[in-house]
């Protein structure tokens, strides 16, 4: 999980699509290790709203890694038992996800990569998630 934090946080513009193309790869192994088979990710190896957080407070260009990650992990929900609505951490994940691609900041692979995943859930965002007052992005 460590290796996952350093990649999160490189800003070397040169090997930033090496670095998305591995980030994706480990977020859909992740996912299949934990999320599929209805084991949860530690909150202190990796925190997957968090890594949202501090991406939206950088810009685009740490958004771009970043999402497609979580995106490829949340996918492990697919198969999941547990962690589905009305879980309150995937809950929380899929609105900062919503909340992301609402914003101006977002591009359209950003906002086509996360309508890929509320679909392949079987998400509606305005209906399932619903507006709460206190989710707002820092």
């Amino acid at each position: 999980m460590f290796f996952i934090r350093v990649l999160l946080g490189l800003r070397e513009a040169g090997s930033r699509f090496l670095v998305a193309s591995l980030l994706t790869t480990l977020g859909r192994w992740i996912g299949c290790i934990t999320l599929s088979i209805d084991r949860p990710i530690w909150l202190r190896l990796l925190d997957v709203k968090g890594a949202l957080i501090h991406a939206s407070s950088r810009g685009l260009s740490s958004l771009s890694t970043v999402v497609p990650f979580v995106v490829e992990v949340m996918k492990g929900c697919v198969e999941s038992k547990v962690f589905r609505l009305p879980n309150p951490w995937v809950a929380a994940v899929l609105r900062c996800l919503h909340t992301i691609c609402q914003s101006k900041d977002a591009d359209e692979e950003l906002r086509f990569c996360v309508e890929v995943l509320f679909k392949t859930l079987r998400v509606d965002p305005r209906k399932d998630l619903g507006p709460r007052p206190n989710d707002k992005i820092r």
